[in-house]
C-alpha cells in the first residue's frame, strides 16, 4: 500500500506531505510517543524508497494524542501541506 502511495505522491512535487503516526496503548505516553515516531520514520522510509521524494516528507509520531472518535487510534495519516 505505502509503495503505491509513494508512486502516487511522486505527482506531486514541490508538496510538503506529513506522515503521522498515532499509536496508544497501555504503556506511558513517551513510550507511546517514541514508538509512533520510529513508526513514522519507517513509514516515510517506504514511501520514499518508492517515488516520493523524502525531502518533502516529514515524519511525526502523535503517540495517543490527537484522537479522533471515527478513527482507529493506531493509524497512519498523510497530510499535503502545501509548497515544499
Amino acid at each position: 500500500v505505502l509503495a503505491g502511495v509513494g508512486r502516487r505522491l511522486a505527482r506531486l512535487p514541490g508538496r510538503r506531505v506529513l506522515v503521522v503516526c498515532h499509536l496508544g496503548g497501555a504503556g506511558s505516553p513517551e513510550a507511546a510517543l517514541a514508538a509512533s515516531s520510529a513508526c513514522a520514520r519507517r513509514a516515510a522510509e517506504l514511501i520514499g524508497s518508492s517515488g516520493a521524494a523524502a525531502s518533502e516528507l516529514v515524519p511525526f509520531g502523535a503517540g495517543p494524542a490527537l484522537p479522533r472518535p471515527d478513527a482507529p487510534a493506531a493509524r497512519l495519516e498523510l497530510v499535503v501541506a502545501g509548497d515544499a
